[in-house]
């Protein structure tokens, strides 16, 4: 705490002297001269905001001189202004419709809002029109999107790999970070939240250890939910229906509950959905429970019993309090439940990757599965506005509660074994508890020196006990019948401090540098034992505390060039580290395993053209990963994560959007990815040089939209949409290979003032591919969902 108020009290210090506000005013307007009333008018990096009156006139008070201004409107193209004379007395600023214009894109990937063209770093972000257009539902649609991505799909929504140029994991400790509004994921199990009513989704490519620290070294997925404005009421009704039993309704409301100070946010998702997998066994097989909830299917295109149907429940509820200009309180509450029955694909698949395509969507269980999982997280952000420095505050509390039962393991047409979570008895969830807390400060305006530093604390337990039923066919295996208990019990803590600056060196060119340390104490209580029908324990690996202690240090190095308003050029060097660990049921050498770090050179180049008709970025890349964390069995009965090697990943990206004529919007992106393998032995295979997993050689997607307008208040839209995916594996040996596959998806709409209707399909061709292998052990090969056709009615307030 003594750093913190160190640097607090030199921010005070250097911040005496307040700047003058400064009155602006203008006046919005269409190319033909025509007022436009409704537009919101905002300051970036403050809670200074207003809306165009009917004549389309605004007034704003500013504590900066010369503050940048965002003008958004539903129909027109974002605008973003930059004032350059402190005298000003009034704007005015002229929009263009969407239809004839690429919006300006407004980011936050440095912990401020500023424009997109002018960060020096890889991001992809798509707004809420790109959201809507491009079906985004999950995190899972991002892939071929986003170049260089790849998600690897587990069967559970909040159990899934993904991978950003080659970095990848091996454990449920996340490579890549997810943030939602403002708050980190600390294990996958926080994350697959549903994507309802959502602002922007940022994707930055390659390591951000300097400002978003641990398990960012792939890189950031940043989610931001739409939140009120205290001078707009702003609602919508949604509702999807769709072939394999797709229900997807949702609501949302944002409204002012006193004007100019509270203002409220709600929205909720309820979504069901069928599974993909027929039952082989199903007819031959007495299940020992859900006899009742069995579904028969006899007749119908899915014939047999149907595994992995799901149902979820999503809410979003956030009031913000604005007590003055200065000081603003946001308080957030996200929910999210869901559960299926039947749904044995987290831990059951295809036993090897030949079966799951040559028999897809096909296994053999005769055990029937159920999962669910509750997460309940709140946030309170704090903001306090100087003249010359924002203080932010983001205190945050996340209780996760994750459960498993009756999930067969055995991959064999006899019941051997199942698994199931484990507190006091079968089925019961594993608790998970995180508290974190981060106090940011920066300088405002858009100065030669521009500074950010803060502090980051957090605190995670976990409780987790996991149950293996052995029946008598297990003995065939060399076990022994009988319930065997796993439980391990985590207690995580860590803090950082971290600083980041840029300076401009002359006119255009700007050097930026920042330095992140994080030191992390982990300690974890394990045990395993046979539970007997009378509760009493035959312990085979007696209770044992293992701790472990951590440290790292992530530096960043930028050089900017600025050759106008709209284009820039950098060269970066970043650098993202792994939290390391405890291994559980092991001894000597295996007791804990190392952070994981990586190191990313970076070359881009950033541009706007034609009149703000042409938006395109390219970035060249080398990524050095050291000291990767793997999943080995070095011995007999020892299953531990150890540091074995390392990656070289090179590549090239580039994403283009373009408004060629009037109502056309083109959308491509384009990854080249060679990630392979330095030289470690694993399965006693030296395997120098074998591709990375999950790292496609190739990423593409070309989108093209034409819209247009009949009569009054009537637009008709067509989106069609290819997406590939390059050859990738599964596995370090390279024996699982999926081979490059083509995606097409379709959308047309019709709207009618404040009413859409859209018909959809995704992966129309209903082609197969893996989703997740892996070799061996108790999971091997999972494929994709098939074509899903659905219909949806969007109703806007």
């Amino acid at each position: 705490m003594r750093l913190l108020f160190i640097i607090l009290w030199m921010s005070c210090a250097v911040t005496i002297v307040t700047a003058q506000s400064v009155v602006i005013r203008g006046m919005v307007v269409d190319v033909s001269e025509q007022s436009i009333p409704n537009v919101t008018v905002q300051i970036l990096n403050s809670e200074k905001a207003t809306v165009t009156s009917d004549d389309g006139r605004f007034t704003l008070i500013s504590d900066v001189s010369l503050p940048k201004l965002v003008f958004s409107h539903v129909n027109y193209a974002t605008y973003i202004l930059h004032t350059k004379d402190s005298k000003l007395k009034e704007l005015r600023v002229v929009l263009r419709l969407k239809e004839q214009q690429l919006s300006e894109v407004v980011v936050e990937s440095n912990h401020k809002e500023e424009q997109l063209l002018s960060v020096p770093a890889a991001v992809t972000v798509l707004t809420a029109d790109k959201i809507n257009q491009m079906q985004i539902w999950n995190v899972n649609d991002l892939s071929g999107i986003v170049p260089n991505f790849q998600y690897a799909d587990l069967g559970v929504g909040y159990q899934q790999q993904v991978a950003i140029r080659g970095i990848s994991i091996f454990s449920e400790t996340p490579a890549t970070a997810t943030y939602v509004d403002g708050v980190a994921a600390l294990d996958v199990s926080a994350t697959g939240l549903q994507m309802m009513d959502i602002e922007r989704i940022e994707v930055l490519r390659g390591p951000q250890g300097t400002l978003y620290g641990r398990n960012a070294m792939g890189g950031v997925i940043s989610i931001k939910t739409k939140k009120s404005n205290n001078n707009l009421h702003r609602g919508f009704a949604e509702v999807s229906l769709g072939n394999q039993g797709l229900q997807r309704y949702g609501l949302g409301l944002q409204t002012p509950l006193l004007p100019e100070k509270l203002s409220m946010s709600v929205s909720g998702q309820y979504q069901k959905l069928h599974g993909f997998y027929t039952n082989d066994l199903a007819e031959a097989t007495v299940f020992d429970r859900y006899t009742k909830e069995r579904i028969s299917l006899k007749g119908t295109p899915e014939d047999g019993v149907r595994m992995g149907d799901n149902e979820s429940y999503y809410g979003n509820l956030s009031f913000r309090y604005v007590s003055s200009p200065k000081l603003a309180f946001t308080w957030n509450n996200i929910f999210q439940y869901e559960h299926s029955i039947g749904a044995s694909a987290y831990y059951t698949a295809a036993a090897t990757n030949e079966i799951a395509i040559q028999k897809p969507r096909r296994f053999m269980v005769n055990d029937l599965g159920s999962h669910r999982r509750t997460f309940f997280g709140s946030s309170l952000n704090t903001s306090y506005y100087h003249s010359r420095y924002t203080l932010t505050s983001t205190t945050a509390f996340q209780r996760i509660l994750q459960a498993y039962h009756h999930i067969d393991q055995d991959l064999l047409p006899d019941n051997a074994v199942f698994g199931s979570s484990y507190r006091r008895k079968l089925g019961d969830p594993f608790p998970q508890t995180v508290f974190s807390q981060e106090v940011r400060i920066q300088s405002d305006g858009d100065n030669r020196l521009n500074w950010t530093t803060g502090l980051y604390l957090f605190s995670q337990h976990f409780d987790k006990q996991y149950a293996a039923v052995y029946k008598d066919l297990a003995l065939m295996f060399g076990m022994q019948p009988g319930t065997q208990i796993s439980k391990t019990d985590f207690f995580n803590s860590g803090v950082a401090v971290y600083a980041q600056a840029d300076y401009a060196l002359v006119e255009k060119l700007k050097v930026v540098a920042g330095i992140r340390i994080d030191y992390e104490k982990r300690i974890a209580d394990v045990g395993r034992y046979y539970l007997h029908e009378d509760q009493s324990r035959a312990y085979d690996v007696n209770d044992t505390t293992m701790k472990s202690n951590f440290g790292a240090i992530s530096p960043k190095a930028v050089l900017q060039y600025e050759f106008g308003t709209n284009q820039q050029a950098y060269a970066s060097y970043t650098r993202g580290f792994r939290a390391g660990g405890n291994n559980l049921f092991s001894g000597g050498k295996y007791v804990s395993y190392e952070p994981e770090f990586s190191n990313n050179l970076e070359v881009g180049y950033k541009s706007m053209f034609l009149d703000n008709r042409l938006r395109f970025s390219t970035a060249l890349f080398y990524i050095h990963w050291v000291n990767m964390q793997l999943d080995m069995n070095p011995e007999p009965g020892y299953w531990i994560i150890d540091n074995v090697g390392n990656v070289n990943s090179r590549g090239v990206e580039a994403e283009i959007s373009a408004v060629p004529f009037r109502g056309m919007q083109i959308d491509a992106s384009f990854g080249w990815n060679n990630a392979r393998y330095g030289d470690f032995y694993y399965l006693g295979k030296n395997i120098k040089g074998n591709r990375a997993i999950l790292a496609p050689e190739t990423t593409s997607m070309i989108g093209i939209q034409q819209s247009f307008s009949f009569k009054k208040d009537w637009h008709f839209a067509a989106r069609g949409e290819w997406r590939r995916m390059g050859n990738h594996y599964f596995d370090l040996i390279n024996s699982i290979k999926q081979d490059a596959y083509n995606l097409f998806n379709l959308r047309a709409s019709v709207h009618y003032k404040k009413v859409e209707l859209s018909l959809w399909s995704q992966n129309i061709g209903n082609i197969t591919y893996l989703t997740f292998a892996m070799p061996g052990y108790f999971k091997h090969s999972i494929v994709n969902r098939p074509r899903t056709i659905g219909l949806t009615f969007r109703k806007t307030l």
